[in-house]
Formats: C-alpha cells, sequence, structure tokens
C-alpha cells in the first residue's frame, strides 16, 4: 500500500509539474527555462519524443543553452540516433567546456560508435574537471571492458560505488563483468540491486532477462524484458530478446510480433530478421525466411548462423549451389561450427561428390562426436562409395 501511495503522489507531482511548466509557457511561450524544465520532466517519465521536442524549442529560443544541448544529447543517444546526439554533446562543450556530464556523455556515444581513443580523452576530462564523478567513472571502466582491460575496468567500477554506493549504473556494469566471467549467480545479484536502487532503468531489466535467459528462467526473463520495455518501448534489442524468450516458451505468435516490433524500431539491427526468418523456417515458410535471412546478412556479412540456416532454406529449394555457398561463409565465419560441416556434407553427397562429403561428416564428428546424424551419415557415405568402387 505504500508504494501505491508513493506512486501515485509522484505521479500526482509529475502532473502537478507538467502543468505549473504549460501554464508558464502559456504566459510566454519562449521562456527557455520552462521548456528546458518540461523537457527534462519529460525524460524522467520516459516520454523521449516530448523531451526532444522541448529540449529543441528552448535552443529555437536560446541556441546557446548548454544544457538543452546536453539533455537533447542524451535522448537522441536512447534512439540510438549517435550522430545527432554526438553533435549537440560537441554543441554543449563548445559553450560551456566544463560541463563534466558533457564529456562523460560524448564519451559514451563516441564509444558506441567505435571511437575509443576519442571516449577515453572525454572520460579522462570530465575526471580532471570532477575526479569523484561516479558516472564517468563507470562510463570509463565500460571502455576499459570493451579493451580487454577488465581488471582496470572493475576498480573504476568499485571507485564509482565508493563515491555513490547507490550508484545502479556500477552495479548493472559490475554484473555485465560477471555474466562474462561465467559467474551468473554473481551477475544476477548486481543486476537485481541496479533496478532496485533505479526501478526505471531499462537496460539493467534488460541484462537481468538476458542473465535469467541464461539459466533457463524464461518466463522471467521475459518479466524483465517487459520491464525493460514498460521503461523504454523504443528498445529494439529487448523486443528482439523478449521474442526470443517467447518463442523458447512455446509462445510463437508473439515472438514474430516482438522481432517485427524490432526490425522497424531498429532497421540496422541484424538479429530480428535473422530470428524472424528462423522462426519462419521452422514453421517451413521457406520463401519468406530467405529475404529476412539475406537483410541479416547484408547488415552483417559474418553473421555465422544466419548463412548456416539460409542454407538450409536454400538447400530445401534444391538450389544446392547457393545452399553449398552459405555453408562455406558458414564456415568461414565459425569454422569450428559442427552442424554447418555436416549440412555441407549432405549437399556435396546430393551433387554426388562423396569424398568431400565424407570429409566435411568427419568434420563434424571431430567438433561434435555425438552429433545426431553425422555418423550415419558418414558410414552411408562410406558404404555407397564402397558400392561404386565394386561396379565394374
Amino acid at each position: 500500500a505504500a508504494c501505491m501511495v508513493s506512486t501515485g503522489l509522484q505521479l500526482r507531482h509529475w502532473r502537478d509539474s507538467v502543468s505549473l511548466f504549460e501554464h508558464a509557457l502559456s504566459i510566454d511561450p519562449r521562456n527557455v527555462t520552462m521548456h528546458y524544465n518540461l523537457g527534462t520532466v519529460f525524460a524522467g517519465q520516459g516520454e523521449i519524443e516530448w523531451a526532444i521536442a522541448h529540449y529543441r524549442r528552448a535552443l529555437k529560443v536560446n541556441p546557446r543553452h548548454a544544457h538543452s544541448h546536453h539533455n537533447l544529447g542524451n535522448m537522441l543517444r536512447k534512439r540510438e540516433r549517435l550522430d545527432e546526439a554526438i553533435h549537440h554533446y560537441r554543441e554543449a562543450l563548445r559553450i560551456k567546456p566544463d560541463l563534466a556530464d558533457a564529456h562523460s556523455n560524448l564519451g559514451v556515444a563516441l564509444r558506441s560508435q567505435g571511437q575509443l581513443d576519442a571516449a577515453l580523452v572525454h572520460y579522462r576530462k570530465a575526471l580532471l574537471i570532477d575526479p569523484d564523478f561516479a558516472d564517468a567513472h563507470s562510463n570509463l571502466g565500460n571502455l576499459l571492458v570493451s579493451q580487454g582491460r577488465t581488471d582496470e575496468a572493475v576498480r573504476h567500477y568499485r571507485r564509482a560505488l565508493r563515491i555513490e554506493p547507490d550508484h545502479a549504473h556500477a552495479h548493472n556494469n559490475l554484473g555485465k563483468v560477471s555474466e562474462s566471467q561465467g559467474d551468473l549467480a554473481g551477475a544476477l545479484r548486481h543486476y537485481r540491486r541496479a533496478v532496485e536502487l533505479k526501478p526505471d532503468y531499462a537496460r539493467a531489466y534488460y541484462n537481468l532477462g538476458a542473465a535469467l535467459a541464461l539459466t533457463g528462467e524464461f518466463e522471467e526473463a521475459i518479466a524483465q524484458y517487459q520491464q525493460a520495455l514498460e521503461h523504454e518501448p523504443g528498445f529494439a534489442r529487448a523486443h528482439n530478446n523478449l521474442g526470443v524468450a517467447l518463442a523458447l516458451s512455446g509462445r510463437l505468435g508473439e515472438a514474430v510480433e516482438h522481432y517485427q516490433l524490432a526490425t522497424h524500431l531498429n532497421p540496422e539491427l541484424p538479429d530480428p530478421y535473422y530470428n524472424l526468418g528462423t522462426q519462419l523456417l521452422s514453421m517451413g515458410k521457406l520463401e519468406e525466411s530467405i529475404p529476412l535471412y539475406e537483410k541479416a546478412l547484408a547488415l552483417n556479412p559474418d553473421y555465422a548462423t544466419a548463412h548456416h540456416n539460409l542454407g538450409i532454406a536454400l538447400d530445401a529449394q534444391g538450389k544446392l549451389g547457393d545452399a553449398i555457398y552459405h555453408y562455406r561463409e558458414a564456415l568461414r565465419v565459425m569454422p569450428g561450427f559442427a552442424d554447418a560441416h555436416f549440412k555441407l556434407g549432405q549437399a556435396l553427397e546430393s551433387q554426388g561428390k562423396l569424398d568431400e562429403a565424407i570429409d566435411q561428416y568427419r568434420q563434424a564428428l571431430e567438433l561434435d562426436p555425438k552429433h545426431p546424424d553425422a555418423l550415419k551419415n558418414l558410414q552411408l557415405a562410406f558404404e555407397l562409395k564402397s558400392k561404386r568402387q565394386r561396379i565394374p
């Protein structure tokens, strides 16, 4: 009951704030502070498009309002519009070079684009301005993880928690490190603490869902992905992963809906196309699955399982040459892919290339001695070869 009262009070406070700021704007539509405040209130409620609109209006009136540039950058980054976000972070810093938040968040955006050296410069600048800036320590830790400098990263995460013990992002980031090191129990502990500290933390719910899925707790994973989407409805990866968890729980229709939403929200993300294609392939809808795999591969030419599954679909249509090409591409990317060796062996055998097929079956068995069909096919291929050799 106490939580319900608290939520009700927060909602009333939010509505009162919106009403107050909107009333001020009805008197003076060019009030920069009120547009900025409304943007901030909407941002806090996850109303990203409304927040963007008000930050833009503030900047239309005063293009030198550094904090509006910075916060607009944050909202655009949430929408994965990184070039625009970077532009506004740079504008904020041109106007106010000592804005530590803008340095740190510019670093985040640059890191997302793979510009690690530039990101490092801005994290260091943020910490020169404010050595006890917990967010910058946490963000620097993320960069160090991406460089494989995990021990240094953990030191920065722990420094962030010493400065700010309830730093949800540092807990989330420590969870990711724990997960990468195979410590799922530790990861779950940090993710749960992150969402406890920050109940609207969509990315931590997403990570918690992913960790739960790894433990086979699909129903709870679904609940966490749904929490992520409640707080960030446009989170394409969460829609994709929710689709996977739903499919693994037998809820195929719902899974398809979320894959489709993910492709709409972020057309540059290959996984939803792959997962939707795989769903259709499992239903025997070969024609529909093929363009989805092709789209996934256009976005990521080194997507081994997409090559493999596209090979299966083409193979089933009798397009052996195309199928073999994609099986070989899967193996180029992932030489230890036992099932791709097996499927390539089958396709080569269908072309009458028994020696090559036998070689592929052998490789499949070396990689996976318990492969359900490779041994049987290898034995049959040897028998067929032996018969051919006996024919005069």
